[in-house]
């Protein structure tokens, strides 16, 4: 489109953009899992991840350890189902490196567990 002068119209640059994410005022539901996640807020952090259609294998192996304080009894569980993430998403993974991670983990639900005196 051409202004009055002749001159190409900008304007549709400038025009607002719907997003199709809902805003809180705290922000994005990204946003505010990366923030909790800084804070190692469990509670605001695993609300964060519900609202989003995906979870960054990173962030959720950060969720998945922060469980250890939070809620240690779902820490296994939690960690095993990240494994099989890891496991499906890293296509390259071989099966020691597999194994060590998995050992990893299950050393360290072994530890928390072992912290609280379970």
């Amino acid at each position: 489109m051409k202004d009055a002068r002749g001159t190409p119209d900008a304007g549709w640059l400038f025009r607002p953009v719907r997003t199709r994410v809902p805003m809180t005022a705290q922000g994005s539901a990204f946003t505010r899992l990366r923030r909790a996640l800084d804070h190692r807020n469990a509670v605001e952090a695993l609300a964060a991840a519900r609202e989003l259609q995906h979870v960054g294998l990173a962030e959720a192996l950060e969720l998945v350890l922060l469980l250890r304080d939070s809620e240690p009894d779902k820490l296994g569980r939690a960690a095993l189902r990240w494994h099989g993430r890891l496991c499906r998403e890293v296509p390259d993974l071989t099966i020691d490196e597999g194994q060590a991670v998995l050992a990893a983990l299950a050393a360290y639900a072994r530890q928390a567990l072992r912290d609280l005196g379970m």
